[in-house]
């Protein structure tokens, strides 16, 4: 860096100067509009070039009038790879920035020395899949908040470690797209919200179908209740066997997604139907105990008052002066 751009041009000169020297003929050097001296070198023996990069810094700077730091990339191994030495020394001079280092030189070798590996453990991935395919949005929220606070704030992931984690997080969704036995359209991942915004959608999408099927069970058990009230043996285990599932799992159903238990349910629905009787037509109370599906009028009388506070005949002497 230098506020004199005659220092910046002479620095330019000076680097091409002495690449020749250290290099010969195997290295490309430009510089970019930021100022910053690239060079590109080749050469069989990485030995050999350590050796004569650190010559080259040494004696570079005893020239330069500009305050100098030189970033070194990791050794590459075909051009393909170019834009990955240029993305490395970049990261150099950011570290070198918030280091507020100046005339050092740093290799990406010595930078990653500093970090540490990605931290994605197999109880990871079981959580967050299996937060995935249950639907839970808290504990999916809270699994994707422990990968990124573990891997980019408690951690400087460089970008190899950035992409291996990608990787590793990608071939969960893999796995959890065949688990649910869904095709995957979602590319590599490239950045954390991008993970993130994947496993949310899917547990989205899961709780969508499944509150889909869940509406489907409730008309179904609706259904059945209502077709086969009269019948004084009907339970949950009848309906369960009609259903082919099990009776843990029915109760434990309409006991989270309709708030109500067979037996309330079933009373509840019973009684209903007696008021309407009463209304519609002229029957006796003992009529009407066993058309609901009471074994008992005494059980019945019992049920009646219990929810609407007076005995099915003071009901039924309500409903017959109303009429006159």
């Amino acid at each position: 860096s230098s506020d004199r751009l005659e220092d910046i041009d002479f620095t330019r000169i000076a680097a091409q100067k002495q690449a020749m020297r250290a290099f010969g003929q195997q290295y490309y050097l430009y510089m970019d509009f930021s100022f910053s001296i690239w060079i590109m070198l080749w050469h069989k023996d990485g030995r050999f070039l350590d050796e004569q990069i650190d010559q080259f810094y040494k004696e570079f700077v005893q020239v330069s009038p500009c305050i100098t730091s030189m970033a070194v990339s990791s050794a590459k191994h075909s051009l393909d790879e170019i834009f990955s030495a240029t993305n490395e020394c970049s990261e150099i001079q950011q570290s070198l920035l918030s280091e507020k280092q100046v005339d050092v030189m740093r290799r990406y070798t010595e930078l990653s020395l500093k970090r540490e590996p990605y931290h994605y453990t197999l109880d990871m991935e079981r959580k967050l899949s299996g937060a995935v395919m249950k639907g839970e949005m808290q504990a999916l929220e809270e699994i994707l908040r422990a990968i990124e606070q573990d891997n980019f704030i408690a951690r400087n992931l460089g970008p190899e470690e950035h992409a291996n984690l990608m990787k590793v997080l990608y071939a969960t969704a893999i796995k959890l797209s065949q688990s649910l036995r869904l095709t995957l359209h979602q590319s590599v991942f490239e950045s954390f919200s991008e993970v993130k915004q994947f496993f949310l959608s899917q547990a989205v999408a899961i709780n969508r179908a499944k509150s889909d099927k869940d509406e489907v069970l409730v008309q179904r058990i609706v259904g059945y209740i209502h077709d086969h009230y009269t019948d004084p043996g009907l339970n949950l285990s009848n309906m369960a066997t009609e259903f082919g599932l099990k009776e843990s799992f029915l109760y434990h159903f309409m006991q989270t997604r309709m708030e109500t238990s067979f037996a309330q349910y079933l009373e509840a629905y019973r009684l209903e139907r007696a008021l309407a009787l009463f209304s519609e037509k002229q029957m006796t109370i003992s009529e009407i105990t066993s058309f609901c599906g009471y074994s008992n009028t005494q059980t019945f009388r019992r049920a009646f008052q219990k929810r609407y506070g007076m005995l099915p005949s003071d009901y039924q002497k309500t409903v017959l002066y109303q009429k006159k």
